[in-house]
């Protein structure tokens, strides 16, 4: 089963503290970023220049109409685009402001279950926090669903009175993706059987599992470079000191 790697976002160097190990490890890399940071990518383009290495280039603009709160046409239109340009059967999709050394875990979880859509514990809030609101720091599945997906999140932003609808004060761009989620699943988006829905959809992926890793939480502005880190810090959000071993039925409680 081949592999796609999808680093999404502004053009950041992080990515590259674990850049060898997903060329090892992934078929290809494909970097889906801004036409803005054109410059840095020529920079490093030495180090860049893979042959499994894809880089797109997307404009930064705002489609009129589009409602972006959260980024998340942001998010969903440069994941979709680096999808599109991939050719794995599975993908997963991480920013490149954060690095992980051992994402072997995650492509044999994603082999396992290939059905299902793959979440990192990291930012997953529970059902009774937040209906539907999955981790997009890194997740994985089937290439064309997580497409899928991706475009379904668009759509909804380009659709302002649904979106308003959907979410009223609920409107983070995680909970639009994991209702988009459910919807390739093929249920329809009801809160009151959200529990079941996401445990029908999604699996957790163990952050314990994915050996060093680096990434910066833009709420409280803390950088984690382990697990003792995150348990150890008590100035965090909702979630954040007690999902460390939360297993995805836990989770959809």
């Amino acid at each position: 089963m081949t592999s796609s790697l999808i680093l999404q976002g502004p053009f950041s160097t992080r990515f590259f503290e674990s850049y060898d190990n997903y060329c090892d490890l992934f078929d290809e890399i494909v970097i889906s970023t801004y036409g803005e940071h054109a410059g840095l990518i020529a920079q490093h383009w030495p180090r860049l220049a893979r042959i499994k290495t894809k880089i797109i280039l997307n404009s930064a603009w705002v489609p009129d109409g589009v409602d972006n709160h959260g980024n998340a046409w942001y998010q969903a239109m440069t994941t979709a685009t680096g999808l599109r340009a991939a050719t794995g059967h599975v993908a997963v999709k991480a920013r490149m402001d954060e690095s992980w050394s051992n994402m072997r875990p995650v492509l044999d979880q994603v082999g396992q279950q290939p059905n299902m859509m793959h979440s990192l514990n990291v930012y997953f809030r529970k059902d009774s926090e937040l209906k539907y609101h999955v981790s997009d720091h890194l997740y994985a599945g089937d290439r064309k669903n997580l497409l899928a997906a991706c475009e379904i999140v668009m759509r909804w932003c380009a659709n302002r009175p649904t979106m308003i609808n959907l979410w009223r004060e609920m409107a983070w761009s995680e909970c639009m993706l994991g209702a988009a989620w459910v919807t390739i699943a093929g249920y329809a988006i009801d809160p009151n059987n959200s529990q079941e829905q996401m445990l029908g959809t999604v699996k957790i992926i163990p952050i314990q599992q994915l050996g060093s890793f680096c990434f910066t939480s833009a709420t409280e502005g803390l950088t984690y470079h382990s697990v003792e880190d995150i348990a150890a810090c008590q100035r965090v959000g909702p979630g954040m000191t007690n999902w460390l071993h939360l297993t995805t039925e836990e989770f959809m409680r």
